[in-house]
Parts: structure tokens; C-alpha cells; sequence
């Protein structure tokens, strides 16, 4: 009996440094081989594909072991009555591969708009400055091209961009995970449904107080509404929250809250004195103390040092100004413009090994990473964060 298969249509081949498929839907990258990369191709939906499968190959899998293992992850779905004009085939893989160390993870900063001056954010005062939409087309095709796995759509508030709704209009154009980080604060029920993203990341920095003393009065409750209204839209949660000292005694007591909001990952970070914390000092936390929170943090989205490097190994940010940049604290030192292309602005970044830096011989250096390089005190300093947490974690 013919069999046909399709590539099920949250998922996509992927050409990084080795053949991927990537789970957009979950978030998850399965490695294959050549081998496997050649027969999910042939995976039409209109392509019978007949046992008995031949032995090995599928990284030590028969065919048929390689096609249940998809089929239960959902990678693979059966077509029972294949029509040619009727089934679609999968996106074709881009013509080139990705450059090489790849770039998976792009921020993309549509607007320096906000209404809010939160009092820690490293970007400083708001600006009436965004990327022309154009260009914002021209990027997504780019991305995806160079075989891009996950779009951090950022701002400013990225739902001030002037061109917002047009541009989430054309999301689901593109074959990679859309992840939109927001207040929260313009999104109400009708906007969490219209949304063409797979998850919304709300900043939350502590509980009402805490909060609000941070981001401005009100913004908590703004905050918590549009978690439910996201929840409800049945798309992803995620959240983010910035230490401070008005926010210390609060993280027990949010890590119940998200929980009980089913939050799949929770990213947690200690400010950067730069930008408005400058003028801000009774926010700081010290090293040794903020480290301590890092903790509470889960979820597996970390975009740091990966294979032997420094943070950055495979993601970047693109300004509203248009500089492309190895990430929104480089941008005095921006790699190009996003007029020169992604790809050429992208290989020009140079990547430190972890064994330049001054701590390469610490025996957390794998888990640790280095560390933020710009929090560092100088490019090869360890970052004070991180040598807190991981102290901590030993004693």
C-alpha cells in the first residue's frame, strides 16, 4: 500500500551549519542527517513512499524507525488522499545555506517609540524613530532565506510601529518562530487574537509596587491583562523581568503568578547601568546580590555563547535606525546597515572563543558562557553576574 508524507506545517527544513528540521510550533530543532535531509524532501504529500524501508542511515535509524520517530513528534503527517492541485508542498529549502557560524535568533527593533520611560531601560529616552516597512519586508525575506529560526519582534513598544498591523499581516508568509516582547499595555482581547506570532513575551518586573515604581503607575494591571488575554488567545506566554531594588521580595510570589498562568519560560536579568538607570541609581542591585534572583529563572530560549563562544554566537539586532548591530548595546560599534544586507552585515561580526577570556580555566565556563561581554569589565573580563550566580550555586 502507497504511503505519502508531507512535512507537517508548523515545520521546516533547515540548512545551519549541519540539516535541521525545525518545530516552529514548539520551538524545538531536531538534527538530521544528509541522508534524511534528502528524503524529507521527497516528502511531498504526492510522492508515494513505499516499505520495505532500507536499513540505517537515519543517524542509526531503519527508514521505517526514522518515519515513526516523525510521525509521533509531528514532524511527518500522512496524506490519506492525495490530490497534486489540492495538497501544497513544503517550502523549498533556500538555495544558499546559512552562513556559517549561523545566525538563528534575529531582534528586531521596529520602533524607538514607547510610551512608557522605564526608569532601567538602557535605550534611553523614547524616540520618534522606526524602520521603514519596506525594509522590515525586505529583512523578514533575508531571514528567512539565510534559514533564520526565531524572530524577536522588539521596540520601543513594537505596537506603536506606525505600520504594526500591516507588518504582522505578513508573518505567517515566513517560515520561523515569531516571538513578540511587549508591556502589554495595547494589548487587549481583540489584539491578542488578530496576533500572527507563536508567543508574546510580557515584561513583568515585580509584583504591583515593585512594578509600577519601575515602568509607571498603572502598567502592572495593564500587564497582567494582557497575560490573560494571550492565554486565552491560546497563544505561547513567556515573561521577562529586570532586578531591581524594589522588586527583591516579590520574585516568590510571581513565580506562583506565572505559573498559575502556565508561563513556558521566564528570562531574568540584572540591568545594565547604562541608559536611564544612569539617572536611576536607587534601582541598582549589586553583582553579588542580583545574581542571586537569576535562579528563579527557566525555559530553554537562551540566545548566549554556544559550541566554545562568547555570547552572540548565532543572533543579532537590527536598530530602528537600520544599524544592524551584535546586539542593542553595540550600537555605537554597529556591524553595517540593514541597506548593505543581513547576510554581509552578519559575517563581519567576529566571535570570541571562550578561551580568550580572563576566566576560560573557571569550571563553570561551559554552563556560564562568559556571561554578558558588555556588563563585562572589559572584553575579556568575566561578567560579575554570573561569577555571583554560579558562587552562589557552589556554596
Amino acid at each position: 500500500m502507497n504511503r505519502f508524507l508531507r512535512l507537517s506545517p508548523h515545520c521546516s527544513l533547515k540548512r545551519l551549519e549541519k540539516p535541521y528540521i525545525y518545530d516552529i510550533k514548539n520551538d524545538e530543532l531536531y538534527e538530521i542527517d544528509d541522508k534524511a535531509e534528502d528524503f524529507i524532501k521527497r516528502c511531498d504529500g504526492v510522492t508515494p513512499l513505499n516499505p520495505p524501508f532500507t536499513k540505517g542511515g537515519r543517524g542509526g535509524l531503519s527508514d521505517e524507525e526514522f518515519v515513526n520517530f516523525c510521525l509521533k513528534e509531528n514532524l511527518l503527517e500522512i496524506v490519506e488522499n492525495p490530490l497534486s492541485s489540492l495538497v501544497p508542498r513544503p517550502s523549498p529549502l533556500a538555495p544558499r545555506p546559512s552562513p556559517t557560524p549561523s545566525l538563528r535568533y534575529l531582534e528586531l527593533q521596529l520602533t524607538a517609540r514607547c510610551n512608557l520611560s522605564c526608569r532601567h531601560c538602557y535605550l534611553g529616552k523614547p524616540k520618534n524613530i522606526e524602520l521603514n516597512f519596506d525594509s522590515v519586508r525586505k529583512i523578514l525575506k533575508e531571514f528567512e532565506d539565510i534559514q533564520g529560526l526565531r524572530l524577536i519582534i522588539s521596540g520601543g513598544e513594537p505596537m506603536l510601529y506606525s505600520s504594526f498591523w500591516e507588518f504582522n499581516n505578513i508573518l505567517p508568509d515566513y517560515k520561523f518562530r515569531k516571538v513578540l516582547l511587549t508591556s502589554g499595555w495595547f494589548l487587549g482581547t481583540e489584539e491578542a487574537l488578530k496576533l500572527n506570532v507563536n508567543e508574546v513575551q510580557v515584561s513583568l518586573d515585580g509584583l504591583e509596587d515593585g512594578h509600577d515604581t519601575l515602568r509607571g503607575k498603572g502598567s502592572f494591571k495593564r500587564a497582567i491583562t494582557a497575560m490573560k488575554y494571550v492565554k486565552e488567545a491560546g497563544t505561547d506566554l513567556s515573561a521577562a523581568t529586570m532586578v531591581h531594588q524594589y522588586n527583591l521580595n516579590d520574585f516568590q510570589k510571581m513565580a506562583e503568578l506565572l505559573k498559575s498562568y502556565n508561563v513556558r519560560e521566564w528570562g531574568i536579568d540584572v540591568p545594565l547601568q547604562t541608559g536611564n538607570l544612569k539617572s536611576a541609581k536607587d534601582f541598582i542591585v549589586s553583582p553579588e546580590k542580583g545574581g542571586e534572583y537569576l535562579k528563579f529563572a527557566y525555559g530553554g530560549s537562551y540566545h548566549g555563547g554556544s559550541e566554545g563562544y562568547v555570547c552572540g554566537r548565532h543572533i543579532c539586532t537590527i536598530m530602528p535606525s537600520g544599524k544592524v548591530c551584535k546586539c542593542g548595546f553595540y550600537e555605537d560599534r554597529p556591524l553595517g546597515n540593514i541597506e548593505e544586507g543581513l547576510r554581509n552585515c552578519w559575517e563581519r561580526n567576529y566571535h570570541m572563543p571562550l578561551k580568550d577570556l580572563q576566566c576560560h580555566d573557571c569550571i563553570y565556563i561551559e554552563e556560564c558562557q562568559g556571561g554578558c561581554r558588555f556588563r563585562a569589565e572589559t572584553p575579556t573580563s568575566p561578567d560579575p553576574v554570573m561569577c555571583a550566580l554560579y558562587k552562589k550555586a557552589k556554596t
